[in-house]
């Protein structure tokens, strides 16, 4: 087969089921054809990768031509997107009229991510410590599955969702895609937890787990 021009979109994560996509298997491909990588990072910035910048420092490859875009509102609370890529292909982005007419985050809201890159920076530390913690304390339960690196956990069956938020704990609990599907249950942590309330939730997860 001849060298072909190759587009690849995904995800860096899906949070649904609290899974981290590898792409190791793009090189692969890249070393006969000409690849373009577009991966939405919206649920990994502030999360994964070397800093607050997500997934793209490890996906780029000097045989791929990689863009990784997505919100910086959900990690990084912060009302804006973001595109990651090459020089040339910033200036070709910006070139187009969509870009041209989009509407920019809040120039103050902006300054104020800007300036706090490092409190920021010690937050993602902490909430992967947590992340660890928990994966570590629930790893042996089979109704709780999910990532030592991502901060979402996905857990059955349903019933515990009013369970946990009778003693305290809200969880992510909603049918999806439609009203009639299945529920999805996730416990999500962020860095404005505890160790303290990782331990004392593993602990009751344990106990619920231990009465089925």
């Amino acid at each position: 087969m001849p060298s072909q021009k190759i587009l690849i979109l995904g995800n860096a994560v899906d949070p649904l089921k609290a899974e981290i996509h590898a792409y190791d298997w793009v090189f692969e491909i890249a070393q006969k054809h000409e690849v373009t990588l577009l991966i939405d990072d919206s649920h990994a910035f502030g999360v994964l990768g070397n800093g607050l910048f997500g997934t793209y420092s490890q996906w780029k490859q000097e045989r791929i031509q990689l863009l990784v875009s997505g919100s910086l509102g959900k990690g990084l609370a912060t009302p804006g997107g973001i595109v990651l890529g090459s020089e040339a292909l910033i200036r070709g982005i910006k070139s187009e009229a969509i870009f041209a007419g989009a509407s920019p985050p809040s120039p103050a809201l902006l300054q104020s991510f800007l300036d706090a890159q490092e409190l920021l920076q010690e937050q993602q530390r902490k909430l992967q410590q947590l992340t660890s913690l928990f994966y570590q304390q629930s790893r042996h339960l089979p109704q709780i599955t999910g990532n030592p690196n991502f901060p979402v956990f996905v857990y059955s069956p349903d019933l515990w969702a009013d369970k946990l938020q009778e003693q305290g704990y809200i969880t992510s609990s909603f049918s999806y895609p439609t009203a009639s599907s299945p529920k999805v249950n996730r416990i999500v942590f962020s860095a404005s937890h505890s160790k303290d309330e990782v331990n004392a939730l593993s602990e009751l997860l344990a106990h619920l787990a231990g009465s089925l």
